[in-house]
C-alpha cells in the first residue's frame, strides 16, 4: 500500500489545553517528538488535554488497515491510547525511534514506517466501502459471500467494533462533513437517517454535541 491508500499523515499544530477527537473507524500511530503512541478506534468522542504546547505528528490508517502495522487486533485497542512500548518489543520501538529522530523530516519517516507493511484484506476493504455507503449488515455480508457472523468477526478484528457500529460511525462522519454546508434536516436525509431526530440522537451520542451545536462550534473555530 502507498501512503494515499493506507491512510493520511497529519500534523496537529500547537496543541495546548483540551481537544476532542471524533470516532472515525481509524487507528493512529502518533509521534510526540519523544515517544510513539498508538490510538485505537474510538466508539465516542475522545477528549484529551495537553498541559503544555506540543506539536505531534501522526499517521491515521484508513479503517481496517491499522492492525496490519500495529500488530494487534483492533478490538483489543478500542477506546485506548497507549505507548507503543507497551505493545511492541523494545527492538521495534528503538528502530522506529531512531529513524524518527535521526533525520531532518520525522513526518516523512513516520509515513514511510507506517506504510511499509500496511495491508487491508480485500473483504475488509470492501466491507468498509459498502458500510460507509450506507449498506446494511445483511446486504454487505451477502455481497461479500460470507455470513453475518463472519462479517462481525472480521469487523471486530480490523475495525474494533461490529459492522453496525462501524456503519453508524461512518454515517456520522458523512453527516458532520455536510452540516456546515446544508441545513440539518436535509443532511439527515442525504446520509440515510430516518429523520432529523434519528440524526440528533446519533450525533449527540457519537460526538457529544447536537447537530446545531456541532455546526456552531465548527463555525466559531474557523
Amino acid at each position: 500500500m502507498g501512503d494515499r491508500s493506507a491512510g493520511v499523515l497529519w500534523r496537529a499544530g500547537h496543541l495546548a489545553g483540551e481537544y476532542t477527537v471524533l470516532p472515525d473507524g481509524c487507528m493512529d500511530i502518533i509521534w510526540s517528538g519523544e515517544r510513539l503512541l498508538v490510538a485505537g478506534p474510538d466508539t465516542g468522542p475522545y477528549v484529551g488535554s495537553s498541559p503544555n504546547t506540543w506539536s505531534p505528528i501522526g499517521f491515521r490508517f484508513r479503517p481496517g488497515v491499522g492492525p496490519s502495522v500495529i500488530g494487534h487486533a483492533a478490538h483489543a485497542l478500542t477506546d485506548v491510547r497507549i505507548p507503543a512500548a507497551d505493545l511492541w518489543p523494545s527492538y521495534r520501538v528503538d528502530q522506529w525511534t531512531e529513524q524518527l529522530c535521526g533525520g531532518d523530516d520525522p513526518a516523512a519517516a513516520l509515513a514511510m514506517l507506517c506504510t511499509e507493511t500496511a495491508y487491508r484484506p480485500p473483504p475488509v476493504a470492501a466491507a468498509a466501502t459498502m458500510l460507509g455507503d450506507g449498506g446494511s449488515v445483511a446486504d454487505t455480508a451477502d455481497r461479500l459471500g460470507i455470513t453475518t457472523r463472519t462479517l462481525h468477526r472480521l469487523s471486530l478484528q480490523h475495525f474494533g467494533y461490529g459492522p453496525k457500529t462501524l456503519a453508524r460511525i461512518l454515517r456520522m462522519q458523512r453527516a458532520v462533513a455536510l452540516l456546515p454546508r446544508a441545513d440539518p434536516t436535509t443532511v439527515s436525509h442525504a446520509v440515510g437517517y430516518a429523520d432529523y431526530a434519528h440524526m440528533f440522537r446519533d450525533l449527540t451520542e457519537l460526538t457529544g454535541r447536537s447537530p446545531v451545536t456541532f455546526t456552531a462550534d465548527q463555525a466559531s473555530a474557523q
